[in-house]
């Protein structure tokens, strides 16, 4: 009897699997344009200025960007 049969293998899958599928959801992500909520916080501290989500207007957008260019132009 052989304690050697490789059933591990059929149970986890490969790391280029499970890689393979981390990655495709996060072109998923990033491609979509959401922002999941839980890494808006995470975001900011790194000091991403502005995130908005679906349903934003431009009305919403614009005046920000407006903001960070007044404020970029000021700095230099």
């Amino acid at each position: 009897m052989s304690v050697n049969s490789f059933d591990e293998v059929l149970a986890t899958p490969p790391v280029v699997a499970a890689t393979l599928s981390l990655r495709t959801q996060q072109i998923i992500a990033y491609e979509s344009g959401i922002v999941p909520d839980e890494d808006l916080p995470r975001l900011t501290a790194l000091g991403v200025a502005g995130i908005f989500q679906p349903g934003a207007t431009l009305e919403s957008i614009a005046p920000f960007f407006r903001d960070l260019a007044q404020r970029t132009a000021r700095r230099a």
